[in-house]
């Protein structure tokens, strides 16, 4: 159980180091990565636990 919320937090954490290093470099490849993690980070949370 524990293990589920250590990976959100760290794709959490992955999104928004993205979209910073993204949006102050201006590199859009970062912008989507973020929102890669992002999207994996809601489908996660999302998820109905068994």
């Amino acid at each position: 159980m524990m293990y589920r919320y250590l990976i959100l937090f760290a794709c959490l954490l992955a999104a928004v180091l993205s979209y910073v290093v993204g949006i102050n470099e201006g590199i859009i490849l970062f912008v989507g990565v973020g929102m890669i993690f992002e999207a994996i980070f809601w489908l996660k949370l999302l998820k109905p636990q068994h």
